[in-house]
């Protein structure tokens, strides 16, 4: 199926249309070598409705692969495709949907095109699949998000990780201190010409002091493209802070095998005494800065129209609820080092008794306020006011963050935010987030230790060692899918080696993916041998319990077995580790 060179330069004069890399097409024709990209080497493959440049002959079960991930495109359908490992998915997956959003472009505007999300749960499976990406025909725009932990080049702060590195990154921003910070994308277009991974971007944000981190999400406005874990989208919070548009996008799962306990971790959350301790200190910050300012003092004055927007009966309102709900929670009875178990439901009493005001500490404040706010004073956080609660809290977050603080009170609101939600679903809604499917424990952290960081999500409030814990753990993988269908992506694909069986994972998900698949492999099982190995070249048997975890002897012995294997096995040898 080669294409003749007419057809080839026609081809190679559209691609480069939607990859936007100047070339000289006769030099291209005449220079196979050529380091730019060359349709030459590829094959055209008519795939449904679009044609695919593929760097090989595909087998069969590589082309319904493919017309099924562009029948999905085209249509906004979601699809479930399984392709054993080792039958070349990705690269299937990303020549299939890159050909379609090709098509696309020549069809509408620029502004109007849709993009592609693709997810895998780590780093590496995604660097590994811009591994593959390079070896096509396609070189889109990319984008790779990460967190701080992973892109931060900046060593004079990326010994710090998590909350503390978004603290000190935001400070040294801030400060004008960060060599990094405030290097400019649109100075460096081949950030646009390369498919770059994490390493890469790491390498050439330092040679160009360019910040990775904020390159990479300024480039996700404008990318083909975007490449992310799991959780950046099934996670809410991390979600909203991608400030990504997903409308009209497709969203690819890869590895998609483990999306249900990333999504149960996602939409799960926790509370400790001790990070509401952390929560009333940073409150205690605002009412300082809040009192500095009305004394006229100029300490604050980059602040000043935020500080104005709040007054200090704002800042009692909503330290008030989280110094009762520090009390509720550490009165709570845990029997023994077991903890308290109960049922989802019971948080919402949990959160309505536990907020409620139990002095009159704002009856002497000055200012007048809303009756709204007056509300939340006298019954602390209900069903009414919680989202008045919510939005004074975030303009106190808001004062802090210019401080680069304020995360604890952050957290603090969107757990909020979550909980209320929850209650005001209709619990009938089997299509709806419901509380119903989570479980609550509450313990000693101190006591717990060997529970300390399972199941944890990243709504949390929670750390080792800080005493008395509410951990609320979902149960349900479909909470995360149902709020992602409400940011109207085109379709949604979940692909891997094992989603079967199919119609279970479809109930857990609680969405439709009428396009389902189930591929077999490239290999014919007659030239499969299955065979359990007990022993290595020199007769001696092979242990692999913990105990033998890191014996080197026997690792070395395993590798010349594998070596010995490969030896006198014709054609070439596939290892899972």
């Amino acid at each position: 199926m080669k294409e003749t060179p007419t057809e080839r330069s026609s081809s190679i004069e559209n691609l480069l249309k939607f990859q936007q890399i100047p070339i000289n097409l006769e030099e291209l024709e005449n220079n196979p070598m050529s380091t730019s990209i060359s349709l030459c080497c590829f094959l055209a493959v008519e795939c449904g409705s679009a044609k695919v440049y593929f760097p090989f002959p595909p087998y069969p079960q590589q082309l319904k692969y493919m017309e099924l991930v562009i029948g999905a495109c085209s249509s906004g359908t979601n699809a479930m495709l399984e392709s054993p490992t080792g039958t070349g998915k990705t690269l299937s997956l990303l020549c299939s949907s890159l050909a379609w959003l090709h098509d696309e472009r020549k069809k509408m505007p620029e502004n109007a095109c849709p993009r592609i999300i693709y997810l895998a749960r780590t780093h590496s499976q995604l660097s590994q699949a811009i591994k593959e990406l390079k070896k096509t025909a396609y070189h889109p725009v990319i984008s790779i998000l990460a967190s701080r932990d992973v892109l931060c080049i900046n060593r004079s702060a990326n010994f710090h990780k998590g909350l503390q590195l978004n603290i000190t990154c935001k400070k040294l921003k801030r400060l004008n201190q960060c060599p990094y910070a405030f290097g400019k994308v649109g100075k460096h277009p081949e950030l646009k010409t390369h498919l770059l991974d994490i390493e890469d971007l790491q390498q050439f944000g330092i040679k160009s002091q360019l910040c990775p981190f904020y390159a990479s999400r300024e480039l996700a406005a404008s990318a083909d493209i975007t490449f992310m874990p799991y959780n950046y989208l099934l996670d809410s919070k991390i979600r909203e802070q991608c400030n990504m548009k997903f409308a009209n996008a497709v969203v690819i799962f890869d590895e998609a095998h483990n999306v249900q306990k990333v999504s149960e971790d996602s939409s799960s959350f926790e509370i400790s005494v001790g990070e509401l301790k952390k929560c009333i200190d940073e409150m205690k910050q605002v009412e300082k800065i809040k009192q500095s300012v009305m004394k006229g003092e100029e300490m604050y004055n980059d602040i000043k129209k935020e500080v104005d927007e709040i007054s200090l009966k704002d800042i009692e309102v909503v330290k008030g609820p989280i110094v009762n709900f520090m009390d509720y929670l550490s009165k709570i009875e845990c029997v023994g080092n077991e903890g308290l178990v109960c049922e989802g439901e019971k948080v919402f009493d949990m959160f309505l008794d536990g907020t409620q005001a139990q002095t009159k500490a704002y009856s002497d404040l000055e200012n007048e306020n809303s009756e709204e706010t007056a509300n939340i004073s006298d019954k602390g956080i209900d069903r009414e006011n919680w989202h008045q609660y919510a939005k004074i809290a975030k303009m106190c977050a808001s004062v802090l963050a210019t401080k680069s603080a304020g995360l604890h009170i952050d957290q603090w609101t969107h757990i909020i935010e979550r909980v209320y939600s929850f209650m005001m679903q209709d619990a009938s809604d089997r299509n709806g987030s419901r509380i119903s499917d989570f479980k609550v424990f509450i313990c000693d952290d101190m006591k717990n230790e060997e529970f300390a960081g399972k199941r944890r999500g990243k709504f949390s409030l929670a750390s080792q060692s800080n005493g008395r814990c509410l951990k609320a753990f979902c149960f349900n993988p479909g909470l995360g899918f149902v709020e992602l269908v409400k940011e109207n992506p085109r379709c949604i694909i979940l692909t891997s080696g094992t989603l079967s069986p199919m119609e279970s994972l479809e109930k857990e998900l609680r969405i439709k993916f009428p396009i389902k698949y189930e591929s077999t492999h490239v290999v014919d099982t007659k030239r499969v041998l299955i065979q359990v190995v007990t022993r290595d070249c020199k007769g001696e048997l092979f242990n692999f319990n913990y105990q033998n975890r890191k014996n080197l002897s026997q690792k070395k012995n395993l590798g010349k077995l594998v070596q010995e294997i490969s030896c006198i096995t014709p054609g070439d040898v596939l290892v899972f580790f």
